[in-house]
């Protein structure tokens, strides 16, 4: 059954940030990375949070448990037309080495933010990086510190536990902690771009796959969002499912999300983020 994802208040949106180098025009190879430098620690945040949020809506957010659950994680199994993280994964995705500004396949496990409590959890795990979420109706996101206006991202991503419906994807255009886009995807096979602006998400545009492009489980999917001028489009597996158009963002961050519904304990598992220069 789709779950429909309604507006929620920033103030309950568990922000976590991440500053990243290797920008356009920097004569650094793409695979060079020095390192993190966080902006804002995620326990700081969640303090604030319980501070500031109503009781009722505190208890919804953060319940409470005895001791911290462990991701417990399983390697994500490739499709056998998916190609090992050596070879290009989408048919559309680089046709020359020299577009690429940045890939990371997590194996030097310094270049992202890292979590773990009762809540939710960021961590390096089987060469590659897991976000778990046990908060229902909220995002967390990874977020790397690099600016851009005209970019193309892809990344392979697969749900390891945790409802069917919740969705997992890629961020760019953070102009600001309240306003960015989003590219979804869930395991039930729905997809959408949506937006968080001024504290408020919603989709732009939404649809579900018919045609089994998604794969399910904890298959891996190849995921490419591109933010080209007022065009926004999501593709998956080498297909193109959906593409709108919005100017409200003009530049800004990129990233990882995951995004619970009603249903909380989602755990997504992503490999060789890529970052690419748009035509």
């Amino acid at each position: 059954m789709k779950s429909k994802i309604v507006s929620i208040p920033i103030g309950l949106i568990i922000l976590v940030f991440l500053a990243g180098c290797s920008l356009p025009g920097s004569s650094a190879s793409p695979t060079q990375d020095p390192g993190p430098s966080y902006t804002q620690a995620a326990e700081t945040i969640i303090a604030g949070l319980t501070q500031i949020a109503p009781p009722a809506t505190a208890t919804l957010y953060f319940p409470v448990q005895t001791e911290p659950p462990t991701p417990t994680l399983s390697p994500p199994t490739r499709v056998p037309d998916t190609p090992t993280p050596t070879a290009t994964i989408a048919p559309t995705s680089t046709e020359s080495p020299d577009k690429v500004i940045f890939t990371d396949n997590f194996e030097g496990r310094e270049s992202w933010y890292t979590a773990d409590n009762d809540r939710f959890s960021l961590s390096y795990e089987n060469d590659g990086y897991v976000i778990w979420v046990d908060i229902a109706n909220a995002p967390v996101w990874s977020v790397r510190n690099q600016d851009y206006e005209d970019v193309i991202l892809e990344v392979d991503a697969a749900r390891l536990e945790g409802p069917e419906n919740g969705t997992y994807g890629l961020i760019c255009r953070q102009e600001a902690d309240d306003n960015f886009y989003l590219f979804l995807i869930s395991s039930s096979g729905n997809f959408g771009i949506g937006k968080v602006e001024n504290g408020e998400f919603e989709f732009i545009e939404e649809g579900s796959d018919t045609a089994g492009v998604i794969h399910g489980g904890d298959v891996l999917n190849h995921l490419r969002a591109e933010c080209i001028g007022d065009t926004l489009a999501l593709s998956v597996n080498g297909q193109r499912l959906v593409e709108t158009k919005d100017d409200d963002f003009i530049s800004g961050d990129i990233g990882l999300v995951v995004k619970t519904g009603n249903q909380k304990g989602l755990e997504v598992y992503f490999d060789n983020f890529t970052v690419l220069e748009a035509d």
